[in-house]
């Protein structure tokens, strides 16, 4: 069972200059699943890549060259300007696929920035699922308690140290992907811990 990696990408000029680089990864199944539930999961993402690439091209390309003619304006020096959207699936089997998105935008400065999601299908039903659906007992009051009490114990010095009301406070349900038949929750960068630590992980269940 492989999820097939697909690709869209281009390079934009403007004044005669590349001024913004568009890479859209997206998935793509056809394996041992219901056609039907094949059928919606291809269709969705290849959607959801048409609608992010529309967003670069479009949207984000008229910031850019806003950016560019600033830049110019000044005598600044302009580099380009990046829309990266990765996927890696985290977990794939008969029942389910748990995958993990980053999309990855630089407009300059030290670095960029990046935005993790995730998706989570039921292949049996051919749609995406909630933690509630995979994991009744997992409520929030519970998922909360799992991880503030695996951050008090770590003694992570990588971790804010008020990551344990950081966590609830940024806690999302929907933050959730299926590894090695575990069930984990994510947090966004900056939220517990410093840019450089990456986003932070905790084992909340086995599915």
């Amino acid at each position: 069972m492989i999820v097939a990696k697909e690709t869209i990408s281009d390079l934009l000029y403007y004044d005669g200059k590349p001024v913004l680089e568009v890479y859209i990864e997206y998935p793509q199944v056809d394996g041992p699943y219901k056609k039907t539930s094949e059928k919606n999961f291809n269709i969705f993402y290849v959607n959801k890549a048409k609608f992010e690439n529309r967003k670069a091209r479009i949207y984000m390309y008229r910031q850019v060259i806003a950016r560019y003619n600033a830049a110019k304006k000044e005598n600044f020096p302009f580099m380009v300007n990046s829309y990266r959207s990765s996927f890696n699936a985290e977990y794939v089997s008969k029942d389910y696929i748990s995958i993990l998105f980053d999309v990855y935008t630089f407009t300059g400065g030290a670095h960029g920035d990046t935005v993790r999601t995730s998706d989570t299908w039921d292949m049996k039903k051919g749609r995406r699922v909630t933690l509630s659906e995979i994991c009744p007992e997992c409520t929030d009051k519970k998922v909360k308690e799992i991880i503030a009490r695996q951050i008090s114990e770590a003694h992570d010095d990588e971790l804010f140290d008020d990551a344990v009301l950081l966590s609830a406070k940024y806690y999302d349900s929907s933050n959730f992907y299926i590894k090695d038949g575990d069930i984990y929750i994510f947090y966004p960068l900056y939220s517990i811990a410093p840019y450089s630590s990456g986003f932070k992980s905790f084992k909340i269940a086995e599915l």
